[in-house]
């Protein structure tokens, strides 16, 4: 069961992740001197979920010490492989 939890944490903490990535990308291509204040605003949202994305990241390993590195960067990469897959697949829907 903690495994299960373990990859469930992180697999929601790539979906959120890649979603910023997705939006970031495709908001924000045009120059710095055209963006408006609603663009930066998000920026900045965007950057405090990023942000706190990296902080929850680095907190979980203290709380599961049963698991090996080899473990958890092998949950850490099958997470971040299943968010991506399932949010390609929401988003082109």
């Amino acid at each position: 069961m903690t495994n299960l939890k373990y990859f469930l944490y992180l697999y929601f903490l790539n979906s959120i992740f890649f979603l910023c990535i997705v939006y970031m990308t495709e908001n924000f291509q045009e120059s710095f001197t055209n963006l408006n204040a609603a663009d930066i605003v998000s920026g900045i949202v965007i950057f405090l979920i990023l942000l706190s994305y990296t902080w929850l990241l680095r907190d979980p390993p203290s709380k599961y010490d049963e698991f090996g590195e080899r473990t958890k960067n092998l949950y850490f990469f099958g997470s971040l492989f299943t968010a991506i897959v399932t949010m390609m697949f929401l988003i082109s829907i």
